[in-house]
């Protein structure tokens, strides 16, 4: 880098961190009410049984919420969560975003590699068998929470 260019570099990045400490004015924290839940759903056909090898559209919505919006200066630093955007909430159609588990344990399962344009996330058995399937999520102030459990039956 050439000697002159320093100088300028060194101005622009102290301007840029000028206001890093401060954060925004306000702040979102969970209200009194505030609950969080995540409930999931697959696409079968109504006998609720699937084939070996078919691959399964999974769904899932996540709640969280409601939120305060707060003074940042007035919340005291005993408040550990809080959030300067409040997250999505209902988040709809999140199932690339979430970890999946599948009971038993040594289930013998794909996943699909999601994309553009919907993300849609798909699960794949390849043995017969009756299944547990749930979401896990990762909760915004720490912590996860997980989702209602699926029977699957796979012929």
């Amino acid at each position: 880098m050439p000697i002159r260019s320093r100088p300028a570099l060194l101005t622009l990045l102290a301007l840029g961190l000028g206001g890093c400490g401060r954060g925004p004015e306000f702040v979102y924290v969970p209200a009194e009410s505030y609950q969080q839940a995540l409930t999931v759903r697959v696409d079968v056909p109504e006998a609720g049984q699937v084939a070996t090898g078919e691959w399964i559209t999974l769904h899932a919505n996540r709640l969280m919420g409601p939120w305060t919006r707060v003074r940042r200066a007035e919340l005291p630093d005993s408040v550990k969560c809080r959030r300067n955007v409040a997250p999505p909430s209902p988040d709809l159609e999140i199932a690339s975003k979430l970890r999946w588990q599948v009971l038993p344990e040594d289930a013998a399962v794909k996943y699909n590699m999601p994309g553009p344009p919907d993300y849609d996330r798909q699960i794949q058995f390849t043995r017969p068998g009756e299944y547990r399937l749930w979401a896990v999520s990762a909760a915004p102030c720490g912590g996860e929470f997980v989702s209602d459990t699926l029977r699957i039956v796979v012929r």
